[in-house]
Order: C-alpha cells, then sequence, then structure tokens
C-alpha cells in the first residue's frame, strides 16, 4: 500500500492592516498587517488537520515583522477591525487615534517580549530568516531584499 502525505505547507489569513507606524527597517510610514498562518498536515494533498499557527504583524513595504501571541492576535485582530473602518472613511481620525490608544497594543506586545523588535518574517510561513537569504529555507519562497532605499520615503 501505498501514502502520500506532507506537511509544513498551510493557510495563510490576511486580515489586513492592523496599526499604524513607521516602519524602523525601511523608514516608510505604513501599517503592520495581521496575518495568521496554519500548518496543516495532509493525506494525498487533502488536508487532515493543522498542528502549528503562527500569527504575525507585518509590514506592508518591506515583509519585516514579529511573531505575537494569541492574546495580542485577539487585541490586534479588533483593531485591524477598526483600521479597516477608519481607512474606508466611515471614523472620524479623533475617534481611531482614541480607539489606538485603549488599545493599547504595543504595550502589550513590550510586556510579553524582551525584544519587540522587528524580525525578517517570511510571508508564506512566518518563520524567521536571515537578511542575506534570497529563498526562505523552510519552505522556498522566494524573499523580498531588505533595501530601504528601493522604498518610497
Amino acid at each position: 500500500m501505498f501514502f502520500l502525505f506532507g506537511w509544513g505547507g498551510g493557510k495563510k489569513q490576511s486580515f489586513g492592516p492592523a496599526v499604524p507606524v513607521s516602519c524602523p527597517n525601511c523608514h516608510n510610514q505604513t501599517f503592520l498587517n495581521l496575518v495568521q498562518i496554519k500548518k496543516q498536515f495532509t493525506i494525498f494533498f487533502i488536508p487532515v488537520g493543522s498542528y502549528e499557527t503562527i500569527n504575525v504583524l507585518s509590514c506592508q513595504i518591506c515583509s519585516r515583522g514579529m511573531e505575537i501571541s494569541p492574546a495580542i492576535f485577539e487585541k490586534a485582530k479588533r483593531l485591524s477591525e477598526v483600521t479597516s473602518v477608519f481607512l474606508k472613511n466611515e471614523m472620524s481620525k479623533e475617534a481611531y487615534e482614541k480607539s489606538l490608544a485603549d488599545a493599547d497594543l504595543f504595550e502589550a506586545i513590550n510586556k510579553e517580549n524582551d525584544n519587540p523588535n522587528l524580525q525578517n518574517v517570511c510571508p508564506n510561513c512566518g518563520k524567521g530568516y536571515d537578511a542575506s537569504w534570497k529563498v526562505c529555507m523552510k519552505c522556498s519562497t522566494p524573499l523580498k531584499q531588505k533595501n530601504a532605499s528601493l522604498c518610497s520615503r
């Protein structure tokens, strides 16, 4: 009998922009995207179950980001919904700024993480990588080069 199975591939779900920041890597004013990656085990290319979930906040321009915990993910998800409403001009700037202040997202990240700096994160699998890599060593996804001169300022 022959069985074909695999693991590592998965479902990537983007919740859109969550937090406005000045990216410390590319120095652009942008929003951090909220992304959830669920790794799956498959048999004959049919997903059987998830075995790992990675939550990431990453820069829209340079893909630099940070892995976040499930508790912070829930806060960021609610903030992403508010940001979506704001970007559609359905909310005033004052109300949006109040929502950002109430969320205390970065304060929660700083409390939970000793080093909350942005790192290189693969947009496909969510794992960190070295800035010199052209391809993710885990999932073989081509990676953006982190050259700030290529980004518009």
